[in-house]
């Protein structure tokens, strides 16, 4: 007897790969465009202080420093991407659910890192995924990808107007049909064959890791991800405190990845003018520059105006770094390279400046992010020796 999931996977199947990519970004990210902005006020209403929340977000981080090359080491030896996707949602929402009936500091602590580490660790198999099949089909990877922004976007809006009218508690509901929506879109994304990820060779992988620019590269995009950790541990929580109401907020979150949206939608011809690396050192620039606007001001026109910088603060930089990686590493050490990424740049960096992030806020408040902004610096000096040093040859091979 044919089911209804049947019927529905036969039909997705059948349906342009670009757009069955587009379905599972945008669910992945309900889930993130609900965690990113408005979990460290949950947090707050379970009666966490400040430098517990830097820790329960940072920790939760740095956890897929683990599990993102576990992971990796189990498609390198098994392969089966799309259903190792399907496993970690199904843990996903099983763990998430656990919020409802977990309290107090340390078993929040516990169970967001659990959480998370699975639930990150499913976006680099999607992105290796993704940006294989965009190169071996000539799709656009930021049209693509851009759905996941946009559904960010939408559930940042949608997360603050609810925040406006209910108790903090509506805020893991919202997360819970993210989680949902993410296992539905990981069980219906079939037929995508990623034909040389499911056949990975560690050599492939050394050989990049042989060449000090992958290092130069890892450091300069760690470095101006982790600049990012003020913003969004405290950000949200930091214009409530200035008396911005949550329904602006949200609509703040939503128009930071508008701006990214529209970058993500040229993002093929930013590429060509600037190059991967070009794109990390565009990046840099603008996340020191909005680091040090939201360090001096709270009025909400500086904030409108300092927003449309997440363009090049994330967009041009996740842009650049995915596309270093598909042009710099051998296409079997896709889905490696991918994982080291995460758990480095997104993970290690990320985690540990954000565990930092809480007692420097609750010593200094806004003025954080001015070392948030020294971080872009650094990172963007060494992005610019990486662009001097490499012109699109492969790691490891001259």
């Amino acid at each position: 007897m044919v089911t209804l999931f049947s019927v529905v996977q036969c039909w997705l199947s059948a349906t342009p790969i670009g757009l069955r990519l587009a379905v599972f970004y945008a669910a992945m990210f309900v889930a993130m465009g609900v965690h990113l902005p408005f979990w460290p006020v949950w947090l707050k209403a379970q009666g966490l202080s400040d430098s517990e929340i830097g820790l329960v977000v940072g920790v939760g981080m740095g956890a897929r420093v683990i599990a993102n090359p576990l992971v990796a080491h189990w498609v390198e030896r098994k392969g089966q991407q799309i259903y190792l996707m399907r496993i970690l949602a199904a843990f996903s929402v099983v763990l998430c659910a656990l919020f409802t009936v977990v309290d107090g500091f340390w078993p929040l602590l516990l169970l967001s890192a659990t959480w998370l580490a699975i639930f990150t660790a499913i976006m680099p198999l999607g992105e290796s995924i993704a940006l294989f099949t965009a190169y071996n089909h000539h799709l656009d990877y930021g049209r693509i990808r851009l759905w996941g922004s946009l559904s960010f976007m939408m559930a940042s809006m949608v997360g603050g107007v609810f925040l406006a009218d209910h108790s903090p508690a509506v805020i893991l509901w919202i997360l819970m049909s993210g989680m949902i929506l993410t296992l539905i879109s990981c069980l219906l994304v079939g037929g995508i064959s990623p034909s040389t990820q499911s056949s990975l060779h560690s050599a492939a992988f050394r050989q990049a890791l042989t060449d000090s620019r992958y290092w130069l590269f890892l450091a300069s995009a760690s470095l101006i991800n982790a600049s990012h950790n003020i913003y969004y541990s405290f950000a949200t929580l930091h214009w409530q405190r200035a008396g911005i109401s949550p329904t602006v907020i949200g609509g703040l979150w939503a128009e930071a990845v508008m701006a990214e949206v529209l970058l993500f939608a040229f993002s093929n011809t930013m590429v060509t003018w600037l190059r991967p690396v070009g794109l990390l050192i565009l990046g840099g620039g603008a996340a020191m520059i909005r680091w040090l606007i939201l360090g001096f001001s709270t009025h909400i026109i500086v904030l409108v105006a300092s927003q449309l910088l997440h363009a090049f603060t994330f967009g041009a930089i996740h842009i650049g770094a995915m596309h270093f990686l598909t042009c710099a590493v051998l296409p079997e050490a896709s889905a490696r390279a991918q994982a080291v990424y995460g758990s480095v740049s997104m993970g290690a960096a990320v985690g540990l400046a954000t565990m930092i992030a809480g007692p420097l806020y609750q010593a200094i408040a806004g003025q954080a992010f001015h070392v948030s902004a020294g971080l872009a610096v650094l990172g963007s000096l060494l992005a610019v020796q990486l662009y001097r040093r490499w012109h699109g040859e492969l790691l490891g091979c001259s």
